[in-house]
């Protein structure tokens, strides 16, 4: 957690910055976004255009969201969430839209990775134990 900034490559000037309790920061395939989560108030999600030109609130609710991870196309972004009563995997659109729960009936499962061509997603749940998901139909394989 901490304090982030954008720097312009060429000139090293800061383009950006905040002081907002960020983490687990993740860099969007095309490199213009950062996909993290705040600390405070609530652990929500959100989006930070790297030329200071926008920031995207993705979540704002009481659960505890974490661990964002683009999709390969850039289009969608994986994490976990307590939202169905215990931790499991999410998928939203990169507008906020399409919120989707990934269900593993019976286990707390975390850390979303998509396989690079996006058709799968793999989490960790509290065992250990890695899990695969189906992305379009949202089913374990």
């Amino acid at each position: 957690a901490g304090r982030y900034k954008a720097l312009d490559r060429e000139t090293g000037e800061e383009v950006w910055s905040s002081s907002r309790e960020l983490e687990y920061a993740h860099l969007s395939p095309d490199g213009a976004w950062l996909a993290t989560s705040q600390n405070s108030p609530n652990e929500d999600l959100l989006l930070l255009k790297l030329d200071g030109s926008m920031v995207r609130q993705l979540t704002n609710d009481r659960a505890i969201d974490r661990w964002p991870r683009y999709s390969p196309d850039g289009t969608r972004v994986a994490f976990f969430s307590n939202r169905s009563g215990r931790a499991q995997i999410w998928e939203i659109h990169t507008d906020g839209s399409g919120l989707r729960h990934l269900p593993l009936d019976g286990h707390d499962l975390c850390y979303p990775v998509y396989s690079p061509d996006g058709a799968r997603l793999v989490g960790t749940d509290e065992n250990g134990s890695t899990w695969r998901f189906d992305t379009s139909s949202r089913s374990i394989v």
